[in-house]
């Protein structure tokens, strides 16, 4: 890490990206259900897409965390923070729900639920509408949820960081640092997680922002993590302490999702 980057973290966040386009290629194969489905799914896919399911949308908050703390860094205050990003969120955000996505939901309806009319009489006269078509609703951003829910996670820490003095902050900050240092990095945050598991063991996450909210306590977890990674950089001492014995238990931990 120099003084500005920390270019593990640029490639983490690269791979992690990367983790989710395949991911999606991957969901084309397996038996559950998405908009578009091969004719004969292959069992054997789902093996490697449930390797990544407990953790790959918690990696892109936590690197999101820590990339929005270094750009807070480099803006200096909460209000340049919450304009910036709201507009390289937002913009994309309302760019794509109105022109990129509108031909998944499209697909969805004429592949899996028979919707009689073309793209261009859906997108002019149903995508806008404000409504569910046997039961998608309209319009929607389907997989860009995580723009919403990063874009609520930076607002939540931009009014933190107006209404908070930095005093406070920065005790907070070495108070979780302290509880984080060596193996603490790997068992706070799997504790933290299995206490929501526990709380609320039959949510399903709806990517609705509003009804949604033991998935929020989980990403933000991860969010505050990456977050912290950024403003306590010594926690990456304890990463490297623990990094080695948390892949084998990460390994042990699959082997029965694998089996059944």
């Amino acid at each position: 890490m120099n003084s500005t980057r920390h270019y593990g973290m640029d490639w983490l966040r690269i791979a992690a990206f990367a983790l989710l386009i395949l991911y999606h290629i991957g969901m084309y194969f397996v038996p559950w259900g998405w908009h578009v489905k091969i004719a004969e799914p292959l069992d054997w896919v789902a093996i490697p897409m449930l390797a990544t399911n407990g953790w790959r949308l918690a990696l892109l908050f936590l690197v999101s965390g820590y990339a929005s703390a270094a750009l807070f860094a480099k803006l200096g205050g909460s209000g340049a923070f919450a304009r910036s990003r709201s507009a390289r969120l937002l913009i994309p955000l309302f760019f794509a729900v109105a022109v990129i996505i509108p031909p998944q939901p499209w697909i969805d309806l004429k592949g899996q639920h028979g919707y009689p009319h073309d793209f261009l009489h859906f997108w002019l006269r149903d995508y806008f509408g404000f409504q569910f078509i046997d039961g998608i609703a309209l319009p929607t951003w389907q997989h860009l949820w995580f723009v919403v829910y990063l874009w609520a996670y930076t607002m939540l820490a931009a009014l933190v960081i107006a209404v908070v003095p930095g005093t406070a902050r920065a005790r907070v900050a070495d108070a979780a640092a302290r509880l984080l240092h060596r193996w603490g990095v790997l068992a706070v945050p799997m504790l933290l997680w299995i206490a929501i598991y526990v709380a609320f063991p039959d949510h399903d996450e709806t990517h609705a922002l509003f009804d949604d909210g033991p998935s929020h306590l989980h990403y933000l977890v991860a969010f505050a993590a990456g977050w912290l990674l950024r403003v306590r950089p010594q926690l990456f001492a304890a990463v490297a302490h623990c990094w080695k014995p948390a892949a084998v238990l990460a390994v042990i931990a699959f082997v029965p999702i694998a089996w059944v």
